[in-house]
Formats: structure tokens, sequence, C-alpha cells
């Protein structure tokens, strides 16, 4: 959820991984549609966040899938071989769209066609904690969607997609120090690659 520090940690990760000579990368969608919306809300709300309640969540949620399919036919599909890393993925829009009253049905049957991350963390927070981190944010101000109370709503949605779907992930810390993930990270990649050649 906001606050954990995926970002941090994404980008962190991916510089890291360059130095030590992997062909790693960050990445994530351009969110071309999500900052329509969101300009539009600015516009006629008065607060690019103000999407929810101010518009029906499918449409909202819908729009962010079409930037993770742009990203698809960019990024995923032809990476080049490059180690990707993303601080989000399609799993989390599935929470998203639990957190704003989508129909999660579509989601579900086009993330199918995605591919599956060759390893995935998710950060455990307690939204407690990634509350008081976000008040501490210099910029942007913290906003609605990033009260208390939706985030703890956020943390339940994430304990439904668990159950939906088959989403193999490892759980961390989100105060664990980034050399420890990385060492974490580079064993299991090295390990899947040993898998393969035999």
């Amino acid at each position: 959820m906001d606050g954990a520090g995926k970002t941090t940690y994404a980008q962190k990760i991916a510089a890291a991984l360059y130095v030590r000579g992997y062909n790693s990368e960050y990445c994530k969608p351009d969110y071309v549609v999500n900052e329509i919306i969101k300009k539009y809300c600015e516009n006629e709300f008065g607060d690019p966040f103000s999407y929810i309640p101010n518009i029906n969540g499918n449409m909202y949620i819908y729009g962010i899938l079409i930037d993770w399919l742009d990203t698809f036919n960019k990024k995923l599909q032809n990476h080049s071989n490059k180690i990707l890393v993303l601080d989000r993925y399609v799993y989390d829009i599935l929470a998203q769209g639990l957190h704003y009253n989508a129909n999660i049905e579509p989601m579900i049957n086009l993330i199918s066609h995605f591919f599956h991350p060759t390893i995935s963390y998710f950060i455990d927070i307690e939204p407690i904690e990634a509350y008081q981190r976000l008040t501490e944010r210099l910029s942007p101000p913290i906003h609605h969607l990033e009260s208390l109370d939706n985030l703890e709503i956020l943390n339940k949605c994430y304990s439904e997609v668990f159950s939906r779907i088959n989403w193999n992930r490892t759980h961390i810390s989100a105060g664990m120090p980034v050399e420890e993930i990385l060492s974490l990270l580079i064993s299991e990649y090295n390990d899947m690659l040993s898998n393969y050649e035999r």
C-alpha cells in the first residue's frame, strides 16, 4: 500500500543490480489515462484525487488497466532480457478495484494474459505505520485516499486478492534494509537460473 516504500525499494534495487553487472531497469506505466482522469478531477472538482467518490470506480480502475496494457505492449513483451523492477503490478490494481467498489471479474480475466513475475515481493506494513510515513512525506501532501481508514480498507482488500488469485509472492517487512532485500533477490534469482540450467 502507499507508504510501504515500494518506489524507494524498487529504484534502489534496480540501480544496485545494474552496478553489480545485471541488465536491470526500474519500470512503471506511463499512467497516461490515469493522469487524464486526475486532470479532469482537478478541473471539475478542484482535487486530482477526487475520482473517488466522484467517478465510478470501474471507470477509474479500467483506465489504470489500459495504462498497464500500454506497459505490457511497450515493455513487458520486449524487454530484451532486462530485469525489470516494478513497484506495482496488475495484482495491486485488483486490490484498488476492490477498494473502489469496481467490478473486478473482467480484471481477473485480463490478468491471466499478463506475464507472471519471475520474483515477487509483497511489502508487509501495518496501515498505521504506512499512514505515519505518509504524514511525514514532504511532497505531495497526503490526500483523502491515503487516510488511515482507507489504508485499513485497502489492507483487507489485499487479503481478498490473495484468496482470489494465484499470486506467488514472498512477504518482506517494510523496515527491511535494501541490502538485505538485494541479497535475498540475487540468491533467489541465481537459484532460479540454476534450476533452468538443469
